[in-house]
């Protein structure tokens, strides 16, 4: 699903398998490798990010408007992906995929913030 998200978003299935492969090597802005730097560690080891991490994605160039948003995200496919997992989801099809990143890309992640 997540891949198929960027799809949508003009991202080559190339660069998205590379991202997903090693982010630290895969051919993107030393921004954006930062903000996934972040990511994958509120993921992997959450207990170990610190404000260091945060840091060094600032000093990349992200923002914290950028940073937050990364990380509603990461929390809202994390909690899905998991609650899946536990409760044996089976896998969308390819066409539901492209039909929820097409929603996603049109509505945001937004509404699966809280206002304010």
């Amino acid at each position: 699903m997540h891949h198929t998200a960027v799809a949508v978003h003009g991202i080559s299935d190339e660069l998205a398998a590379a991202v997903l492969e090693d982010y630290e090597r895969a051919p993107i802005d030393a921004k954006t490798k930062a903000i996934l730097a972040v990511i994958h560690k509120l993921t992997v080891t959450p207990d170990a990010l610190t404000r260091d991490d945060v840091n060094a994605a600032r000093a990349a160039g992200a923002s914290d408007l950028e940073l937050r948003d990364a990380m509603y995200v990461c929390f809202c496919f994390n909690l899905i992906s998991r609650l899946a997992d536990a409760l044996d989801f089976p896998m969308a099809s390819r066409t539901n995929q492209l039909r929820t990143a097409r929603f996603l890309q049109f509505m945001g992640y937004s509404m699966a913030s809280l206002p304010g």
